[in-house]
């Protein structure tokens, strides 16, 4: 593996630069268990070129050099000792240093832009399933309402041009900018605060609109505040990444522990959602309506009609052997009894939010009636007696 340093050294030494750093290097290898022999090491530090600076005072003449240190992969704590080597070349007579081709930071890098594609573009899903709920048109303008706007601000993408290659805004913000949606811009100039009493009518309408956030919708909104703690060092990462500079040790640590933190924050809101759209049928009907709506028709088919008694036996326990019955005597007493079972089976079905409520209300009523309509002729015959009186608890 080749690392390529340039240095800058005080020439005119009376030892050789090279053997200077083939020394140092020397040092690194056996410091990390690492054997080498004399032939081997003068191969390992070879120069590129060399330039001499002549100053005024010939006593300070420097050299720049450029040299790159040639290490086997099998090479012992190959990190610690090419980092111990480039710390040993701040030590006279060398004065500065700057490291190059370093194929260990390559592969780093690579693997975090790995990490950061799947991320950021899992980031950007979340984000457009947001304001797209948000906003029901011009999807290409999902950012009209945002002080963060898409880059380069003074050039922005076209419609057409998203569209060519299947994106939105959200593809050409910074990462630093995610951390900092749904904020408004100020309002400063007073045609502007005009424009908005006019739209509001109202002072207490006008102060709530000022104060009003993009994005309403509580759930959403709190994750989109949450991203201001989550993408600060991944940001700087994905600098590093980009510009091929090596992360501190510090950066690293903070990396690690938030890029888990934000996948989890993204795996939670996909999940959610992916659970809502699994809670659907092909014919739009939430699984919680579908089991309440089975459940009466069930109960309605396997019902026995005493045509003698003028009553109905109704299983309540519509699924399992043995059956409980229940016996209505009148139109009334077969709507409340359905009722009470479409309750039963909604709310067992239902999903509950974060909060502990249930997602939605059972509409027993609307549930009943509408799978009694297949039976209306038959009821209306059936609970009629011969004096055209329909019976109930009264009669």
């Amino acid at each position: 593996m080749n690392f390529e340093f340039i240095i800058v050294h005080k020439s005119g030494q009376d030892e050789f630069i090279l053997d200077i750093l083939r020394e140092r290097l020397r040092e690194a290898l056996e410091a990390n268990l690492n054997d080498v022999e004399h032939d081997a090491l003068v191969r390992m530090v070879q120069a590129t070129f060399e330039r001499t600076r002549l100053p005024i005072d010939a006593s300070m003449q420097r050299a720049l050099l450029a040299f790159k240190i040639d290490l086997p992969e099998e090479t012992s704590s190959l990190r610690t000792v090419v980092d111990e080597f480039a710390d040993s070349l701040l030590v006279a007579p060398i004065e500065h240093v700057v490291k190059f081709e370093d194929p260990l930071l390559h592969k780093e890098l690579a693997e975090r832009s790995e990490e950061l594609f799947v991320l950021e573009l899992k980031l950007r899903r979340v984000l457009s399933v947001i304001y797209l709920h948000a906003y029901e048109i011009e999807p290409y303008n999902l950012l009209r309402e945002e002080k963060m706007k898409p880059q380069p601000e003074n050039s922005p993408p076209k419609t057409s041009d998203m569209q060519e290659v299947w994106e939105n805004e959200f593809f050409h913000l910074t990462f630093k900018q995610y951390g900092g949606l749904n904020q408004r811009p100020e309002i400063h100039k007073v045609p502007e605060l005009k424009e908005v009493m006019k739209q509001v009518g109202t002072y207490d309408a006008f102060c709530i609109e000022l104060d009003r956030k993009p994005i309403l919708y509580s759930d959403d909104a709190g994750f989109l505040a949450g991203l201001r703690d989550l993408t600060h060092a991944i940001e700087t990462m994905r600098n590093c990444v980009a510009h091929y500079r090596r992360p501190s040790q510090k950066l690293t640590t903070r990396y690690n522990n938030d890029l888990p933190l934000l996948h989890k924050a993204l795996d939670l809101f996909l999940e959610k959602n992916r659970q809502d759209w699994e809670d659907t049928l092909d014919n739009g009907e939430w699984t919680w309506d579908t089991a309440t709506r089975k459940a009466i028709e069930q109960v309605m088919e396997s019902a026995r009609w005493d045509e003698e008694d003028k009553t109905i036996k109704l299983p309540l326990c519509y699924s399992d052997e043995p059956r409980i019955e229940k016996i209505v005597a009148n139109r009334d007493e077969l709507v409340s009894c359905l009722e009470n079972i479409a309750t039963e089976v909604f709310y067992a079905n239902c999903s509950i939010n974060d909060d502990g409520d249930w997602i939605s209300e059972c509409d027993e009523n609307s549930v009943v009636e509408d799978v009694l309509i297949k039976y209306e002729e038959q009821l209306a015959k059936f609970f009629v007696p011969k004096d055209g009186v329909e019976k109930n608890d009264s009669n």
